[in-house]
């Protein structure tokens, strides 16, 4: 398995939450919750494909705390946020 592949792919799903939120929150009447909810998903899969760009091993969690945790072992930058 190529990680470096997987982090990139994390990345383009990341993009296509991203996208969701502008077309969603660009509505008459939003739909704040689900808005919300694809942001979650952005900063999830783009820390996700942090990890995995690189050679990180994924876990099996929502959590952006631990996720951001993780990414600090690549980059102290992460313990900022």
């Amino acid at each position: 398995m190529d990680k470096n592949k997987d982090g990139l792919l994390w990345f383009e799903y990341a993009d296509n939450d991203l996208e969701a939120v502008t077309i969603l929150s660009g509505q008459l009447k939003p739909k704040y919750e689900i808005v919300c909810y694809h942001c979650q998903q952005c900063a999830e899969k783009m820390l996700k494909g942090y990890i995995a760009y690189n050679n990180g091993r994924l876990q099996k969690t929502h959590d952006l705390v631990v996720l951001c945790e993780t990414s600090a072992n690549y980059d102290v930058e992460f313990e900022s946020i």
